[in-house]
């Protein structure tokens, strides 16, 4: 969807995202951004927040070297 993003690229084991992912949401604390984001009774209602793979794992078979984009929509 249309909109402003934070984004991060992340090189490596998809297994780090999760530590990836909290560095981001810990750096947009720090500069004062806000996410489209609200809580919920269920839990956090993104409106937007996409992890693309940027490689192809059949091209790329070591996890090691794949890239994966991180997108965060930030509230308007």
């Amino acid at each position: 969807p249309a909109g402003r993003y934070a984004t991060v690229t992340h090189v490596g084991q998809p297994d780090r995202l999760i530590d990836v992912a909290a560095a981001m949401l810990e750096w947009a604390a720090r500069q004062g951004l806000e996410w489209d984001m609200s809580e919920t009774d269920g839990g956090q209602r993104w409106g937007c927040r996409l992890e693309i793979l940027r490689t192809n794992p059949a091209e790329e078979p070591d996890p090691g070297r794949w890239e994966t984009e991180l997108a965060f929509r930030l509230a308007d």
